[in-house]
């Protein structure tokens, strides 16, 4: 912490302390929440593809067996 004058305001420094801890998201349970898996998605990909993005080692698998 940068103190200028040898001087702390100490509730500004509690306050800038207090903002960083918050959660940039609410956590809830899921069987708390009115919104459903589909409304929360785009509707642009399904849900299959977005759980198994492309894995960059494939092409590596493929490799080792012709070694």
């Amino acid at each position: 912490m940068l103190v200028d004058n040898e001087q702390l305001d100490l509730l500004e420094a509690i306050e800038d302390e207090l903002i960083l801890s918050l959660p940039q998201v609410v956590y809830h349970d899921e069987a708390e929440c009115a919104v459903s898996r589909e409304q929360l998605s785009s509707g642009e990909a399904s849900i299959e593809e977005a759980a198994r993005p492309d894995n960059p080692f494939d092409v590596l698998k493929s490799l080792k067996g012709k070694l």
